[in-house]
Protein backbone atom coordinates (compact mmCIF):
# COMPACT_ATOMS: atom_id res chain seq x y z
CA UNK A 1 0.00 0.00 0.00
CA UNK A 2 2.71 2.14 1.17
CA UNK A 3 4.78 1.58 -1.97
CA UNK A 4 1.91 2.18 -4.48
CA UNK A 5 1.21 5.37 -2.70
CA UNK A 6 4.42 6.49 -2.80
CA UNK A 7 4.81 5.69 -6.53
CA UNK A 8 1.42 7.52 -7.46
CA UNK A 9 2.10 10.60 -5.36
CA UNK A 10 5.38 11.72 -6.79
CA UNK A 11 6.73 9.20 -9.77
CA UNK A 12 9.34 10.52 -12.42
CA UNK A 13 6.55 12.66 -13.94
CA UNK A 14 7.51 15.60 -12.29
CA UNK A 15 11.17 16.84 -12.32
CA UNK A 16 12.39 18.26 -9.51
CA UNK A 17 11.80 21.97 -9.89
CA UNK A 18 14.75 23.89 -8.18
CA UNK A 19 14.81 27.54 -7.61
CA UNK A 20 14.92 28.29 -11.18
CA UNK A 21 12.37 26.63 -12.84
CA UNK A 22 13.48 26.74 -16.55
CA UNK A 23 16.33 24.18 -15.43
CA UNK A 24 12.76 22.15 -15.47
CA UNK A 25 13.65 18.83 -18.80
CA UNK A 26 11.85 19.62 -21.97
CA UNK A 27 11.64 15.86 -23.03
CA UNK A 28 8.29 15.91 -21.34
CA UNK A 29 6.95 18.98 -22.97
CA UNK A 30 8.58 17.90 -26.54
CA UNK A 31 7.13 14.32 -26.20
CA UNK A 32 3.52 15.33 -25.20
CA UNK A 33 3.79 13.02 -21.89
CA UNK A 34 0.94 13.80 -19.47
CA UNK A 35 2.43 14.91 -16.59
CA UNK A 36 0.89 16.16 -12.98
CA UNK A 37 2.94 19.50 -14.11
CA UNK A 38 -0.02 19.01 -17.38
CA UNK A 39 -2.50 18.12 -16.40
CA UNK A 40 -2.35 20.85 -13.96
CA UNK A 41 -1.89 23.63 -16.70
CA UNK A 42 -4.92 22.23 -18.22
CA UNK A 43 -7.00 22.32 -15.20
CA UNK A 44 -6.30 25.88 -14.20
CA UNK A 45 -5.44 27.18 -17.56
CA UNK A 46 -7.66 30.26 -18.78
CA UNK A 47 -8.74 30.21 -22.60
CA UNK A 48 -5.95 32.12 -23.65
CA UNK A 49 -3.55 29.52 -21.84
CA UNK A 50 -5.28 26.91 -23.10
CA UNK A 51 -4.64 28.05 -26.49
CA UNK A 52 -1.05 28.17 -26.45
CA UNK A 53 -0.73 24.55 -24.26
CA UNK A 54 -2.71 23.41 -27.25
CA UNK A 55 -0.45 24.76 -30.07
CA UNK A 56 2.94 24.53 -28.14
CA UNK A 57 2.64 20.94 -26.21
CA UNK A 58 4.95 18.43 -28.02
CA UNK A 59 6.29 20.47 -30.36
CA UNK A 60 10.45 20.56 -30.26
CA UNK A 61 10.36 23.91 -31.13
CA UNK A 62 12.18 25.71 -28.23
CA UNK A 63 10.61 28.87 -28.54
CA UNK A 64 7.13 26.71 -28.17
CA UNK A 65 8.85 24.67 -25.02
CA UNK A 66 9.49 28.37 -23.26
CA UNK A 67 5.81 29.57 -24.12
CA UNK A 68 4.48 26.43 -21.92
CA UNK A 69 7.32 27.32 -19.44
CA UNK A 70 5.61 30.44 -19.35
CA UNK A 71 1.94 29.09 -18.48
CA UNK A 72 3.21 27.29 -15.80
CA UNK A 73 4.60 29.63 -14.56
CA UNK A 74 1.70 32.20 -14.81
CA UNK A 75 -0.07 29.55 -13.04
CA UNK A 76 2.45 29.29 -10.65
CA UNK A 77 2.62 26.04 -10.68
CA UNK A 78 6.48 25.45 -9.29
CA UNK A 79 4.72 26.68 -6.05
CA UNK A 80 1.89 24.37 -6.55
CA UNK A 81 3.61 21.66 -6.85
CA UNK A 82 6.20 22.12 -3.72
CA UNK A 83 2.80 22.38 -1.92
CA UNK A 84 1.62 19.48 -3.12
CA UNK A 85 4.77 17.80 -2.53
CA UNK A 86 5.49 18.84 1.01
CA UNK A 87 1.64 17.38 1.60
CA UNK A 88 1.63 14.33 -0.01
CA UNK A 89 5.18 13.61 1.90
CA UNK A 90 3.30 14.64 5.51
CA UNK A 91 0.69 11.56 4.28
CA UNK A 92 3.57 9.46 3.38
CA UNK A 93 5.10 9.80 7.04
CA UNK A 94 2.14 9.74 8.64
CA UNK A 95 1.52 5.94 6.89
CA UNK A 96 4.89 4.95 7.48
CA UNK A 97 4.32 5.61 11.21
CA UNK A 98 1.55 3.19 11.37
CA UNK A 99 3.57 0.06 9.87
CA UNK A 100 4.06 -2.69 11.84
CA UNK A 101 6.18 -5.87 11.27
CA UNK A 102 8.49 -4.38 8.69
CA UNK A 103 11.38 -2.16 9.25
CA UNK A 104 10.00 1.59 8.84
CA UNK A 105 13.68 2.59 8.09
CA UNK A 106 13.19 0.58 4.95
CA UNK A 107 9.93 3.03 3.69
CA UNK A 108 11.64 6.29 5.10
CA UNK A 109 14.45 5.57 2.98
CA UNK A 110 12.50 5.29 -0.34
CA UNK A 111 10.71 8.35 0.34
CA UNK A 112 13.89 10.33 1.32
CA UNK A 113 14.88 9.26 -2.22
CA UNK A 114 11.62 10.94 -3.79
CA UNK A 115 11.09 13.78 -1.62
CA UNK A 116 13.39 16.39 -1.64
CA UNK A 117 12.22 18.41 1.23
CA UNK A 118 12.88 17.85 5.34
Amino acid sequence: MILSLIGFLLRKDVIFISSNFFTLGNSDIENFRLTWLAAQAINRSSAHQMKIIEECYGSHDEAKILKVKQVYNELDLPQLFKDYEEQSHDVVQKKIEKIRGVPKEVFQAMAKNIYRIH
